[in-house]
C-alpha cells in the first residue's frame, strides 16, 4: 500500500554480466512474449523460472485453474503486519478474530519481506509457514528502503540511479543487491521448509510518487528510457534471486496501482515482459472496487497471467489520515459482486490488515474481520478458504 504519492534522464543499457545472466535465464523461459516488454498473446501456465519446484509449479497450476468464475473459485487472502509482535493482538490479530467468531480461514496469508529479515519476527515467520502447511498460501511483498539513503518509502530514483542498479561496480549495484541478499535470506528459510512463494515485489511501480523505484511524473521518451530501466531491475532481480542465490520456490507477481486517477500511469505500464512474470495483480483502494476501467482489467489479463487484487481496502478520506466515512459499514460483498459482474477472471482477492490511530481506534478499516458481511462473503460458491481450524 503506497504511504505517499517523480522524474527522468537516459536511456539504460545493460552491462555485460547482467545482460548475459538475464539473457540466459530468458533463454531457458519456456514462456510466450519471452523478451518483449508487453503482455503475452497465450496462457502460460510454466513458472518463468525452468527451475521452479514442483510445489511452485503445483501453485501456479492451482492460480491458473481458478481465474474465472466458471471454473471454481476466487482464493481470498488477508495481509497481516508481520512488523508487529505478539500473537492476538499483534501480527495474527485479524486471523484470530476470525476463528474468535467461528468463521472460516482465508486460504492466503501475506506479509512484508523485511519486516521478517535477521529473526525480526520470527513468529509470524514461523506461523506463515505452519499456515502453508496446513493447506494454505504464502504471499510476500516487499517494500525494500531506497537504496541512496536508506529511507522508506523514499522518493523516485533519477533514472540514472535506477541504472545503477544493475551496473556492477557502482555503489548502488553493491547497495541494492546487498538488499536482494537480505531478501533472499527470508525467501530461503520458505524454500527450506518446502514452501511456494506468491512474491510481490517493488509494488505499484506506476504510482507517481509512490516510492523511490515508482513512475516520477515523466513524459514522452523520459517515461519511455524509466520504463525500460524499470524492466531492467526486475529482470536482473529475477535473475539474480533464481540464478544466483538459487532460490526456485517463487512466482514474481506483478502489481501496478488502480488507475483512474492522476496520480498513476497506466497499469501495464512498466511490465517488466512475460518472461519475468508469473501472476499479475492489482491494488485497489476504493468503494467500488474499481481497477479504474474495462481496459486496464482487459489489458492484465491478455497476459495469460492469473489476475488478481494483490491488495485491496475501501478509499481512505479527503485527507488520507484513514479510511472514509463507511469505516466498518464498507460492504464486502462489493469484492464478490466485482468478481461475479466484472472481473470474471479474479483468481485471488487480498485484503489489506487494519491499523490503529493514535487514540487507539481503528483509522484504517481494511481486515476482513472489521467490515461488513464477512460471512455473507464466506458463504458465496465463488470464495475459497480454508476450514475454520487452520492453521
Amino acid at each position: 500500500m503506497a504511504v505517499t504519492r517523480y522524474r527522468v534522464v537516459r536511456r539504460w543499457t545493460v552491462v555485460p554480466r547482467v545482460a548475459v545472466v538475464v539473457a540466459t535465464l530468458a533463454a531457458s523461459f519456456a514462456v510466450v512474449g519471452s523478451q518483449g516488454l508487453g503482455p503475452a498473446s497465450a496462457t502460460v501456465t510454466s513458472p518463468v523460472d525452468p527451475a521452479a519446484t514442483p510445489a511452485a509449479v503445483k501453485l501456479l497450476g492451482l492460480l491458473h485453474s481458478r481465474a474465472s468464475a466458471a471454473k471454481g473459485g476466487l482464493l481470498l487472502g488477508q495481509e497481516i503486519p508481520t512488523f508487529a509482535p505478539g500473537k492476538a493482538t499483534g501480527w495474527y490479530r485479524d486471523f484470530a478474530r476470525l476463528h474468535k467468531r467461528k468463521l472460516r480461514t482465508p486460504i492466503i496469508m501475506a506479509g512484508e519481506v523485511d519486516t521478517l529479515r535477521d529473526d525480526a519476527n520470527d513468529p509470524a515467520l514461523n506461523g506463515m509457514i505452519a499456515h502453508a502447511h496446513a493447506g494454505g498460501i504464502v504471499e510476500l511483498d516487499w517494500h525494500p528502503n531506497d537504496p541512496v539513503d536508506d529511507s522508506y518509502p523514499g522518493t523516485p530514483l533519477d533514472t540514472d540511479q535506477l541504472t545503477q542498479l544493475t551496473e556492477p561496480g557502482t555503489v548502488l549495484y553493491n547497495t541494492w543487491h546487498a538488499s536482494l541478499d537480505g531478501a533472499a535470506t527470508v525467501l530461503a528459510k520458505f524454500a527450506a521448509a518446502g514452501v511456494p512463494v506468491l512474491f510481490r515485489p517493488l509494488v505499484e511501480m506506476n504510482g507517481t510518487d509512490f516510492f523511490w523505484w515508482s513512475d516520477d511524473g515523466g513524459t514522452g521518451a523520459d517515461h519511455d528510457a524509466r520504463v525500460q530501466t524499470f524492466a531492467a531491475v526486475w529482470q536482473d532481480m529475477v535473475a539474480y534471486l533464481t540464478v544466483t542465490k538459487g532460490l526456485h520456490n517463487l512466482l514474481f507477481t506483478y502489481s501496478p496501482n488502480a488507475v483512474g486517477c492522476d496520480c498513476a500511469a497506466p497499469a501495464m505500464s512498466y511490465y517488466p515482459g512475460s518472461a519475468y512474470v508469473d501472476v499479475v495483480g492489482i491494488d485497489v483502494y476504493n468503494n467500488s472496487m474499481s481497477v479504474g476501467g474495462k481496459a486496464t482489467y482487459d489489458a492484465m489479463v491478455a497476459t495469460g497471467k492469473p489476475f488478481g487484487f494483490a491488495e485491496f481496502g475501501q478509499g481512505s478520506n479527503a485527507s488520507y489520515t484513514g479510511t472514509g466515512t463507511m469505516g466498518s459499514h464498507w460492504d464486502l460483498r462489493t469484492l464478490t459482486h466485482r468478481a461475479h459482474v466484472s472481473y470474471p477472471a479474479m483468481a485471488y482477492a487480498i485484503a489489506w490488515y487494519s491499523s490503529f490511530g493514535s487514540n487507539g481506534k481503528l483509522a484504517y478499516v481494511y481486515g476482513l474481520s472489521d467490515v461488513a458481511h464477512l460471512p455473507a462473503v464466506l458463504k458465496d460458491p465463488l470464495v475459497r478458504t480454508l476450514p475454520v481450524s487452520a492453521p
